[in-house]
């Protein structure tokens, strides 16, 4: 609450652990439980996953067409 937090991502197996929550906490906070690592991502990343490894694929393709267009270095 202090660090401005008011989302948290937990594995679905530590749901029974948000009664050890204080209640006033468990009101200003959204808590999303995920059952795996793909859903986390969704959650956490802007477009999940698949727009992760998209952005990653775009990069290195500008690499590539970079390398290709820059002059050979001069010796």
């Amino acid at each position: 609450r202090r660090a401005g937090i008011r989302e948290v991502i937990l594995p679905h197996q530590n749901e029974p652990d948000l009664r050890d929550i204080p209640r006033n906490l468990q009101r200003d906070m959204t808590f999303h439980f995920v059952e795996n690592l793909d859903q986390a991502l969704d959650l956490a990343l802007v477009g999940g996953l698949h727009e992760l490894e998209a952005r990653a694929k775009r990069a290195k393709r500008a690499r590539a067409r970079r390398k290709k267009t820059q002059p050979a270095a001069q010796a």
